[in-house]
């Protein structure tokens, strides 16, 4: 019986979402022609457009594959089944017979290119994908796949070859664009290409993903209002979505103009949110007098990042002294050099990246930990949920994230007597103030004693050298104007600046647009791109001063200035963000380094212009308490952290 018409009529029923019409026309036919075994594989490819119908669609596959062995489409059509499901070993047995009953199909051979990436044979996607492009030229979904397989297998310049392919010829999604961003950010390079390329992207595509990636360039480039435009449009977009809100609190931090009501606002939004999607029950703790309290610490940063810089030392003090028992609840797959050292100083060493958020809570409340600490805020890779759900009968927040997370789970906020002084910064935590610093610097990768320079580069060049090693997203206009009106200042001093940002020509010349405006002559500023953390810290030694951003000021970049005996300008604030170089600074006894106006900084420097051993005398102080500081002194801190701990157990006891 000759049926094409009545297929034709189908598909385009279906093609206008009249899938009722269409179903009774299809069960018609399909049982005046029973056993045929192309309306069998027609029938399944119908229902496998209903996700609850997909067990049913595989058996008309199946019934199908019965009737003619011969035919190519019903493998194909379960194996896509199983590809969305995950069953890549099945999927690809499947394509392979797909291919071998029909050896030019492009669809067959792309899905199992795909197939094997999923599997990780990344060569055989790459071989795959290759033989697809030669007779698929102007095609741009094989360069795209290319691209994938090149990004999947950790090799990003060759991905973005074949991405940047992909959009030349015209694919039409906004993942490509996403996809070819990350590329970018992985070579670190090609910082204004990135923002360039989302720049396009935003006007072909509405996607809430493609939004956030323009508003992180927007940051990066400075433009802070349209950045926050959006990134409130990816919450607009896709409300459900919770990274949106951690990106949008995240970069809250970096505006200059007070924040709390919005920031207070979109967290009850997140918390909602959050909540309506995640079911659980109050949990009742029954506290144990264990002589030795668990602790547990929840970080996606247990690897080579600024917060191991800080508390690999304490960790390894605190396990070190076997008072605690300490538990490690690790959220990222990267196992480095630095997490596997520091395994080591943890008596459980749990990865928690592919457990959801009830699963972890369920895990903590059966490790009985007492204490547990947040070392992420609303920062990349976060679990914030796990303490909405309470999970430990103390929660606190330190170290990984300087302000309140203004969740009420959260009960407490480490900090000092320098942070929380003059701080009128609301917080729903209530405070823990160490007597001497909320944190330390660790020993880790730190260069030997010799190599710290004793000498102030003033005193040889006859110029002061300032130094900023901040993120740039710190170094909002404020900043900048500041830093031109320093160097006016002092017309014989320069800048380094470091970051991977600079590794981009382009944006180089972006970043000096406000410097040569100003008659700044491009060889008072240097800007330093990539560098291995041993090499970024000798270049410490080619500094008289750090200038400390604001509001958002250095944390870690200035405990390692502090170390390499380079004193930090720091303007005083009056929130945690604004106050670490205060903290660090009265630790170190440099209570000259802290100013209030512009012009009392400038005064400070000119000062120091006109007598070089004045300053000298700040570089010999800095290198000799070196060894009694507490910012370096890890027992100590380990000792009055303690003291703070064993007070808020007996409370809760």
């Amino acid at each position: 019986m000759n049926y094409e018409n009545d297929i034709a009529h189908i598909r385009e029923l279906i093609s206008f979402n009249k899938h009722e019409l269409a179903k009774k026309l299809l069960d018609k036919l399909y049982k005046t022609n029973p056993k045929n075994f192309f309306l069998e594989n027609f029938y399944g490819a119908f229902l496998a457009l209903d996700n609850q119908n997909v067990d049913a669609a595989i058996e008309c596959f199946k019934k199908s594959i019965d009737l003619n062995d011969k035919f190519s489409e019903p493998y194909y059509n379960i194996a896509r089944i199983y590809f969305n499901k995950g069953k890549y070993l099945e999927c690809e047995d499947l394509l392979n017979t797909s291919i071998y009953l029909d050896k030019e199909n492009f669809h067959y051979k792309s899905l199992l290119g795909q197939t094997y990436i999923k599997l990780k044979k990344y060569d055989d996607a790459i071989i795959l994908f290759n033989t697809i492009l030669k007779d698929q030229i102007d095609n741009p979904e094989p360069y795209y796949n290319l691209g994938i397989s090149y990004a999947s297998k950790g090799e990003p310049a060759k991905a973005i070859f074949f991405l940047e392919k992909s959009i030349l010829f015209g694919i039409n999604f906004s993942q490509a664009y996403i996809d070819l961003a990350n590329c970018y950010d992985e070579t670190k390079s090609n910082y204004y290409a990135n923002f360039q390329l989302t720049s396009k992207g935003v006007k072909l595509h509405s996607s809430s993903s493609l939004y956030t990636k323009h508003a992180k360039n927007l940051f990066r480039f400075g433009k802070i209002d349209e950045g926050f435009f959006y990134a409130k449009k990816a919450i607009t977009l896709d409300p459900d979505n919770l990274n949106h809100y951690y990106f949008y609190l995240f970069y809250l931090n970096y505006k200059t103009e007070d924040i709390l009501n919005e920031y207070s606002s979109l967290v009850s939004e997140f918390k909602k949110k959050y909540l309506i999607s995640n079911k659980f029950e109050k949990h009742n703790f029954i506290l144990k007098c264990e002589k030795k309290i668990k602790l547990g610490f929840v970080s996606y940063d247990f690897r080579d990042h600024v917060v191991m810089y800080q508390l690999f030392d304490i960790i390894k003090e605190l396990y070190e002294r076997n008072n605690f028992i300490l538990y490690a609840y690790y959220n990222h797959e990267i196992n480095d050099e630095t997490t596997n050292i520091i395994k080591k100083y943890f008596h459980y060493f749990i990865n928690i990246s592919n457990m959801n958020d009830s699963e972890v809570t369920d895990k903590i409340r059966k490790d009985e930990i007492f204490i547990l600490f947040d070392l992420s805020g609303y920062t990349t890779g976060n679990r914030l949920g796990v303490f909405i759900q309470r999970s430990a009968p103390i929660q606190i927040s330190w170290a990984g994230y300087l302000n309140t997370t203004c969740l009420e789970e959260i009960d407490y906020i480490i900090g000092d007597e320098n942070i929380f002084k003059n701080n009128d910064q609301h917080y729903l935590e209530k405070k823990i103030n160490l007597p001497h610093a909320w944190t330390n610097l660790s020993n880790l990768g730190l260069p030997d004693l010799d190599k710290v320079s004793k000498t102030t580069p003033a005193v040889y060049n006859k110029y002061l050298t300032f130094g900023c090693f901040s993120n740039v997203n710190k170094m909002n206009k404020d900043f900048i104007n500041f830093i031109i009106n320093v160097l006016k200042s002092l017309p014989n001093s320069k800048i380094i600046f470091q970051s991977d940002l600079f590794n981009d020509v382009d944006f180089n010349q972006y970043f000096c647009e406000p410097f040569y405006r100003a008659n700044i002559k491009d060889n008072r500023i240097v800007l330093l791109g990539s560098l291995q953390r041993d090499k970024f810290l000798l270049n410490f030694n080619e500094i008289d001063i750090i200038l400390d951003t604001f509001p958002y000021g250095g944390g870690t970049t200035s405990l390692e200035a502090s170390w390499m005996c380079v004193p930090i300008l720091t303007m005083e604030g009056k929130t945690f963000l604004s106050r670490c170089g205060v903290s660090i600074n009265l630790n170190l006894g440099l209570n000259e380094f802290i100013y209030k106006t512009e012009n009392d900084a400038i005064n400070l420097l000119k000062k120091f212009d006109d007598n070089y051993s004045d300053l000298q005398l700040f570089k010999e102080r800095l290198f000799k308490q070196k060894n009694s500081c507490k910012l370096f002194d890890p027992k100590t801190f380990v000792i009055e952290l303690s003291d703070k701990l064993y007070n808020l157990i007996n409370n809760q006891r």
